[in-house]
């Protein structure tokens, strides 16, 4: 159990984030403009970067909800591909 439920999460993040990216291919794809896409995950990063109280009241209010990630596995763990390797991807469409 102790080496099952890791490599389970692992691997459900691994088909998550395929996933995602299926839907972002897919989406621009279907509207035929991917720019309208990478504009919205553009705005997403910039809105991300930028300080918000609003964003530390809530990581440190559902702090106590979410398991806490060694430094350097953060990303392992993500449902979703980082917002720079999604819009790097649709440019390459």
């Amino acid at each position: 159990m102790a080496v099952g439920v890791p490599i389970g999460m692992l691997m459900q993040a691994f088909v998550s984030r395929q996933r995602e990216s299926l839907a972002d291919v897919s989406g621009a794809n279907l509207t035929r403009n991917p720019e309208g896409l990478i504009s919205a995950f553009e705005k997403l990063k910039a809105y991300e970067e930028s300080p918000h109280d609003d964003s530390r009241l809530a990581k440190s209010a559902a702090a106590s909800m979410c398991l806490i990630t060694p430094k350097g596995m953060s990303h392992w763990f993500d449902s979703h591909p980082p917002l720079e390797d999604r819009i790097e991807r649709l440019r390459k469409l």
